[in-house]
């Protein structure tokens, strides 16, 4: 589904840092920013012991946008969810 996005439209997406990030950029999607987790804003009824292991169940949010040659080169380099900029 998500290598259909772009061919709809769809060259932006954001997602927690789970294993969202690397799915996403084999799919052609690059980080591009990223947002430290604020507990202000969790989703109502956020788990925070399901999602344990990222971060201690505060996982940053992170931006990503579609370029599949940037992504390519990021996921060679073993760095399909380091985004290049940080906020």
């Amino acid at each position: 589904m998500i290598r259909q996005a772009p061919r709809l439209g769809g060259h932006r997406l954001d997602c927690f840092d789970t294993v969202l990030p690397t799915l996403y950029a084999y799919a052609g999607f690059v980080a591009v920013a990223r947002l430290a987790w604020n507990d202000d804003y969790a989703p109502d009824n956020w788990d925070y012991h399901q999602g344990g292991r990222f971060n201690g169940g505060r996982p940053d949010v992170v931006f990503m946008a579609y370029d599949p040659t940037m992504a390519e080169a990021c996921i060679r380099q073993g760095r399909g969810s380091t985004p290049t900029t940080t906020t």
